[in-house]
């Protein structure tokens, strides 16, 4: 847009009421800014990039519905998914800009989802939308549609495991085998409140000479607590049956947010799926279970346990409770069995304060009607993290414990 302007005297006839020469303004654009709409790199073990929004122009609305706060420009953020997945997440699915408050920028934080898939680098694109909040036909300038182009990169995750009788891999990788009876901490975060604990017993029941095998897993990540074990025998007849697997809930209180607990359509396979991003896959035995634990980058070389420090070197994976690196094997297991006081498999919940801060993600869908409201909006902890669930169903309820059995129970390690 530019304008221009020119002057004549009206009352001079020396000037034979002639023009003046034509004035030009400097051009100026009347549209909704955002900066910046290409380049944007966004990673998933890293920070958001902001994008700053503002309409150069005044929002000019009739005296009646000032009056009714009905005068509004309404900015909606649309993120297009493939396979019901996306690549990127926003802090909020909309902005309003007002007569009072247009001239100030408003701020959308973009971040790379989490989807635990070594994907590679991928092209995102966040769709900008402008709706007029009246029944009027709104200025030509008003009625935008900008496409911001965003490159959401991979952050590869890490998996260790504990399978069969049992064999166990750590996060860089290092492989070895250990055949004792208890409870062990598997996986131990050093800077969030972030565990998973495994029971170990004899293969097909704890009065035979099989091997041992993992019977039970035990997670644990902020306030939320649960075991998923099949550590249980019962008598029938002059046969002792297996007991099925069973989902415990042992904290206080509901699920914090992103925290689930999914099966497969046969109920063999459970994954439970953390609000950080770390995953714990239960493959279900005749025997006993597979424990399969994938952590976030973030996780890196911040980890200690039987799965190691995850700092890409398998020649140092074996450091003990004390800090110090143990050549065998053996040792530095024992060195990770865990004793009654910090026993997850016999943890009796507290009520427990979640402290869980505003959502500031989010996964806003193309197709949402009314952003105004609110409404089909998708902002959640977990819209940052979204790991792979094919084919598995969410547990709603899981089991809650009852604290006089657990307190009585002993830990598999006592009655060996």
């Amino acid at each position: 847009i530019h304008c221009q302007v020119r002057s004549r005297f009206k009352r001079d006839p020396q000037s034979n009421y002639s023009w003046s020469p034509w004035l030009l303004s400097d051009n100026f654009s009347a549209v909704l800014s955002v900066n910046p709409t290409t380049g944007i790199l966004v990673k998933e073990d890293g920070p958001g990039v902001n994008i700053t929004v503002r309409p150069t122009v005044p929002i000019i609305c009739s005296s009646d519905l000032i009056e009714f706060k009905q005068c509004a420009l309404v900015v909606q953020f649309k993120i297009p998914r493939i396979e019901h997945r996306a690549d990127i997440a926003v802090s909020q699915c909309a902005m309003q800009f007002t007569i009072d408050n247009w001239e100030r920028e408003q701020v959308i934080e973009v971040k790379a989802v989490r989807d635990f898939v070594n994907d590679g680098t991928s092209d995102a694109d966040l769709e900008i939308q402008t709706v007029f909040l009246t029944n009027r036909t709104p200025p030509e300038w008003l009625d935008m549609d900008v496409h911001v182009q965003v490159i959401s990169q991979n952050a590869p995750s890490r998996m260790c495991y504990s399978i069969t009788d049992p064999h166990y891999m750590t996060f860089d990788r290092k492989k070895y085998n250990f055949y004792g009876l208890g409870e062990f901490v598997l996986v131990k975060a050093k800077h969030r409140a972030f565990e998973i604990q495994t029971r170990t017993w004899r293969c097909r029941g704890q009065w035979t000479t099989h091997p041992s095998c993992n019977c039970g897993v035990a997670i644990k990540e902020g306030n939320d607590v649960i075991t998923v074990d099949m550590c249980q025998w019962q008598s029938t007849g002059s046969r002792f049956q297996q007991m099925p697997l069973r989902v415990r809930k042992r904290s206080a209180g509901p699920f914090g947010r992103g925290f689930g607990v999914f099966k497969d359509k046969t109920g063999t396979e459970y994954k439970v799926v953390m609000r950080s991003g770390a995953t714990v896959r239960v493959e279900t035995h005749s025997w006993g279970i597979n424990v399969y634990v994938t952590v976030p980058e973030d996780d890196h070389q911040s980890t200690e346990g039987l799965c190691g420090n995850n700092n890409g070197n398998a020649n140092d994976d074996f450091v003990g409770r004390d800090g110090q690196v143990i050549p065998l094997h053996i040792d530095f297991v024992e060195s990770w069995r865990v004793n009654r006081t910090e026993n997850l498999f016999t943890f009796v919940g507290v009520a427990m304060s979640q402290n869980d801060e505003k959502p500031t993600n989010c996964c806003c869908p193309v197709d949402a009607e009314d952003f105004v409201n609110r409404t089909n909006f998708d902002c959640s902890f977990s819209a940052l993290v979204q790991p792979k669930r094919a084919e598995l169903q969410k547990v709603d309820h899981p089991y809650t414990t009852n604290c006089e059995t657990s307190s009585r129970r002993q830990s598999v390690g006592d009655r060996r």
